[in-house]
């Protein structure tokens, strides 16, 4: 039963908690620098109490710039209130998000800045990229735990980038339910410690791939394609393992191909970050040793468990299976459902 609650326990996680993300780009000039900040439209629609639809559309945009502008001000410094010239706001209905850009005079090469856009929101991070003469300087992130970081406008050190994107990956994981639910049913049937590292490093190797296609850019699947599936591969490897009787263990195959998939899903954080090349390269592979880390964290966890159920009681882990499985593919069901209809 443990392994039952376990799995209801991050489905309610789920429903009460919506990752989203802020990109800010910082460009510093001698006298002058350049702001711009993408929000997300339904976070910033919550905190002016109105519909995101009413954000998306131009001309309610434009009645609500004050409204806008003071939030900006109070949730965003750099060393300094803002002091914001020209400012602009713009929808971009395609990605649902606000972007809104402006001026600003005073920011020196070292300060330190403050971002707490969506504070309601547990989960929502800020990616601030800071540019000087065209250069990516500094690339930093902000959540509802780290709201201020000093910054000083100085190529940022290797091992700096390695342990954000590591801890970035451990993150993903623990807040994407939908991915720890997937490990945990491939799990369910049991099977010998070679059989169950057989079984996560095909999940591992597959993922892997395609997060690096993704975030490289050579192939790419939009959100609306790659959500649904990962539900959907949930749903099946829960079938799997209720129906299972002792027959041919397919689990590998389905690790390995829907893992294929989940790496779509895993890089949809990284391939907003707009990084260079060579950043890239390292952010991508503290990012999956970050993922990895997580994942076997899980494994240790629910194999232990499972194998001690099975050895002290057989019938009541066959029932616990059974039960878990159920809980999986209505979980699954759930989020298909629910990101076909989005």
């Amino acid at each position: 039963m443990r392994i039952l609650i376990f799995l209801l326990f991050f489905f309610g996680y789920a429903q009460a908690h919506e990752i989203s993300f802020s990109h800010l780009k910082l460009e510093l000039g001698t006298e002058v620098s350049q702001v711009s900040l993408e929000m997300p439209a339904k976070d910033l629609a919550r905190q002016l109490n109105i519909s995101p639809v009413q954000l998306l559309k131009p001309q309610d945009l434009a009645k609500l710039e004050p409204q806008i502008l003071g939030l900006i001000q109070k949730r965003l410094s750099f060393g300094q209130p803002l002091k914001i010239d020209n400012f602009q706001l713009e929808p971009i209905p395609s990605r649902q998000e606000i972007q809104a850009k402006w001026q600003m005079k005073g920011i020196g090469l070292a300060f330190s800045a403050k971002v707490k856009l969506f504070p309601d929101n547990n989960l929502h991070k800020t990616f601030l990229d800071v540019y000087k003469k065209d250069t990516l300087e500094q690339q930093l992130i902000f959540d509802a735990q780290k709201t201020e970081i000093s910054i000083t406008t100085k190529q940022q050190p290797i091992w700096e980038v390695l342990w954000t994107f590591f801890l970035e990956g451990i993150r993903h994981i623990y807040i994407g339910p939908d991915h720890i639910l997937f490990i945990v049913s491939l799990m369910l049937l049991g099977g010998t410690l070679l059989q169950l590292l057989k079984i996560v490093s095909a999940f591992t190797l597959a993922h892997s791939v395609t997060l690096a296609l993704a975030t490289l850019r050579i192939v790419d699947l939009p959100a609306e394609v790659v959500e649904p599936i990962i539900a959907a591969s949930i749903v099946f490897v829960g079938v799997h393992s209720l129906l299972s009787q002792n027959k041919t263990d397919l689990r590998i195959v389905f690790a390995f191909g829907f893992g294929l998939i989940h790496g779509f899903g895993f890089a949809s954080v990284l391939s907003e970050l707009e990084l260079p090349q060579q950043a890239l390269a390292w952010a991508l592979l503290a990012f999956n040793f970050g993922v990895e880390f997580g994942q076997m964290c899980i494994v240790l966890l629910v194999a232990p468990l499972l194998a001690l159920l099975r050895r002290r009681s057989p019938q009541q882990a066959v029932w616990v299976v059974r039960l878990a499985s159920l809980g999986v593919i209505v979980m699954g069901a759930y989020w298909f459902i629910e990101r076909v209809s989005a």
